[in-house]
C-alpha cells in the first residue's frame, strides 16, 4: 500500500515538473554575435576592443582582438557599438526572428578630429625661460 502512493504521488508530480522546465523568457533570448570592422579602406581590418552595449539594460561586453563578440540579447534590444576613433553605431536586433541565434558584419568608419597644435612650456612665459637658464 505504502509503495503504491509513493508511485502515485511520483506520477502525479512528473507533468508538474516537466512544465516548470518550459521558461517563456528563454524564447525572446538571443546569441547575438558577429565581427566589427573597419569599413573605411578597402581591406576589411577588425577592431578590436570595440564595445558592444545593450541600451538601456546596463550590460555589454566587447570585441577580442579579431573583432569579434557574443552575447545574449532579447529580440528587440538596441545594440551599440563604440570604439576609441570611430563613430559610434546602433543597431536594432529585429522582433520578427525564428532563430535562437542572430550574427552580423558592422562596419565602423573613422572619425577624425583635428586639433590645433599646443606647445607646452614649463614657465609661464619665455622671459621666465631665459631668467632660469640664461642668468
Amino acid at each position: 500500500m505504502k509503495y503504491s502512493l509513493i508511485v502515485c504521488a511520483l506520477l502525479l508530480a512528473m507533468p508538474l515538473r516537466t512544465h516548470a522546465q518550459q521558461n517563456p523568457q528563454e524564447e525572446h533570448l538571443v546569441q547575438f554575435s558577429g565581427l566589427v570592422l573597419d569599413g573605411t579602406t578597402d581591406e576589411l581590418v577588425p577592431v578590436p576592443f570595440t564595445n558592444v552595449l545593450v541600451v538601456g539594460k546596463g550590460r555589454g561586453t566587447y570585441t577580442n582582438w579579431d573583432g569579434f563578440f557574443s552575447i545574449v540579447v532579447e529580440r528587440g534590444d538596441t545594440i551599440e557599438f563604440s570604439a576609441v576613433g570611430y563613430k559610434t553605431v546602433r543597431y536594432h536586433i529585429p522582433d520578427t526572428l525564428r532563430d535562437s541565434r542572430y550574427s552580423i558584419v558592422q562596419l565602423m568608419t573613422q572619425d577624425t578630429i583635428n586639433l590645433p597644435e599646443t606647445v607646452v612650456f614649463p614657465w609661464p612665459s619665455r622671459e621666465h625661460f631665459r631668467l632660469e637658464f640664461l642668468a
